[in-house]
């Protein structure tokens, strides 16, 4: 004998023979509760509700997820930008050739009388302008730096503020001297007043502490430059592999 479901419109009919104990509520793990809930709709409606409010949730997770991702993106970014400024005034004080900073040339001073004496010298003010430059250069780099939360960043800016720090006497010597915060403070009178030996020891050169400076640099905007890339090809959005029962349903609704 065969049944045509189609033509049936209350399915209770389908638990009848099932057994013969009329008091039992489930039959083989299928709770009748269940199924008036699914047979009236409201079952479906705390579905719908449910997955309405996973939603707004994980909307508002992405949100927030993708807004701190960009912030430290462009912190990042920072980072790298102002590593490659603070190379290009080490590089003008680095240089050696026949156009150096430290290549001595004609300076002609006024005396009292009025008279003139030309003497090979240094230009102290050019010298004290690209140095200067490279101070207010280097102290943009350590606050950006500091301002990133990345680990990577952090752990080699505490390593650069330690290569500087073991300049400290020598860097004292002509004037400059390091803050509390890693950053550096340059005196003009006492920098020109110095001898320009010892700030072309220091600045000019391959074995000079700019050049360890922006060697250590350029490695680390190297770094952040790549962090921000690979931070910018990250989706906030995954799999989830989540398995829900009625009852944990109900709860997160109620």
């Amino acid at each position: 004998m065969s049944i045509n479901i189609t033509e049936k419109t209350d399915y209770s009919y389908l638990f009848n023979s099932l057994g013969s104990n009329s008091s039992s509520n489930s039959i083989s793990g299928f709770n009748l509760s269940d199924y008036a809930s699914i047979k009236n709709g409201s079952y479906g409606k705390l579905l719908k509700a449910y997955y309405a409010k996973q939603s707004d949730t994980s909307d508002k997770t992405t949100s927030k997820k993708d807004d701190n991702t960009s912030t430290e993106t462009n912190k990042l970014e920072q980072v790298a930008s102002n590593a490659s400024s603070l190379q290009d005034a080490a590089s003008k004080l680095i240089n050696k050739s026949s156009n150096s900073l430290f290549k001595e040339k004609d300076i002609t001073t006024k005396n009292e009388d009025g008279s003139t004496t030309t003497e090979k010298g240094y230009d102290k003010d050019a010298i004290y302008s690209a140095v200067n430059d490279f101070v207010s250069k280097y102290n943009s780099f350590i606050k950006s730096a500091d301002n990133t939360s990345s680990t990577t960043i952090n752990r080699e800016n505490n390593s650069l503020a330690n290569l500087v720090s073991g300049y400290k006497s020598s860097l004292g010597n002509v004037g400059i001297s390091i803050n509390t915060d890693n950053t550096l403070s340059i005196d003009e009178t006492k920098f020109k007043a110095a001898d320009m030996n010892q700030v072309k020891t220091l600045f000019n050169g391959n074995t000079s502490f700019a050049y360890s400076v922006s060697t250590k640099v350029s490695l680390m905007g190297t770094g952040a430059s790549s962090e921000a890339n690979s931070m910018k090809n990250y989706t906030s959005s995954g799999n989830y592999a989540n398995t829900y029962s009625a009852g944990n349903i109900l709860s997160s609704i109620v």
